[in-house]
């Protein structure tokens, strides 16, 4: 895998749509072997160049963020940011390609796997019956898919002290009864990813030694980390710091005209 990146990458260029699905594959790869520390920054990488490439809500950058969510849920089961991802990416497959889609149900019962590290059994239940329910109806009781699902949901049960339900549901998937389930939630339609620094405040006995300047550098790899699409800040047209904003750190606003300076302005910073 690493040879086959090094080629496309030497042939399509590092941006190259199949250089990043490449790139990806070989984060899942890692991730599959436990090797998570080296996963991780590869995953998130390879996010932020689809996001560029193909946009947040192309199904492959959805796959690609989908893995991360779970390679970041592996190091820290009750990560926030995994959480996020995660949901994002099973509402995005929604979005993207129908409810009755194997990768659909595939990203659910994926964020149900997060939920579960996280010790939310009650949400990882529900979502474990609906991907469950649709793996059964599309792809067969026989399936891997279902079968691998029909596995997780039956070991959580046991671990709630439900293992008479463990076994029903064992007993109804082999004669070919569809689980019970609610249909999947509504999916949520999301804008690009911003990030808002609300503050940045240096001592003035500090100020001119490149420490705002680091600062924002800092925040602007933050953003990127993040497959943000901008950075953005509201500043006061008539503030001192104004030109450092727009000239040392490169953001694009404008000053409003005939103003008494008070009514705040917005600057950006496209990434």
């Amino acid at each position: 895998m690493r040879r086959y990146l090094a080629a496309r990458t030497a042939t399509l260029g590092g941006a190259h749509e199949d250089t990043l699905k490449t790139a990806g594959n070989l984060g899942l790869v890692l991730y599959s072997q436990r090797r998570t520390s080296e996963a991780l920054p590869l995953l998130r990488e390879t996010m932020q160049g689809l996001v560029h490439v193909l946009g947040r809500q192309h199904p492959l950058t959805l796959t690609v963020m989908q893995n991360l969510s779970l390679a970041m849920g592996d190091q820290e089961p009750a990560s926030s940011e995994a959480l996020r991802l995660g949901r994002e990416a099973a509402e995005g497959k929604q979005l993207a390609l129908g409810s009755e889609n194997p990768d659909t149900l595939e990203g659910w019962r994926d964020l149900a796997t997060l939920l579960e590290r996280a010790g939310r059994w009650e949400e990882a239940e529900r979502f474990l019956r609906q991907a469950l329910a649709g793996q059964e109806r599309l792809l067969g009781f026989n399936s891997k898919a279902a079968q691998q699902t029909l596995r997780q949901l039956s070991e959580l049960l046991r671990r709630q002290g439900s293992a008479e339900e463990a076994e029903e549901l064992r007993r109804e998937h082999s004669v070919g009864v569809v689980v019970s389930a609610a249909p999947l939630p509504d999916p949520k339609h999301r804008g690009p990813l911003v990030l808002v620094l609300l503050a940045l405040y240096v001592l003035p006995a500090c100020r001119g030694c490149g420490i705002g300047r680091a600062a924002m550098e800092l925040w602007k790899g933050f953003a990127r980390g993040s497959a943000a699409a901008a950075l953005e800040l509201e500043l006061k047209p008539a503030a001192d710091c104004w030109g450092f904003f727009s000239e040392a750190v490169g953001m694009v606003g404008q000053r409003q005209q005939g103003t008494d300076g008070t009514a705040p302005a917005q600057l950006r910073y496209a990434l």
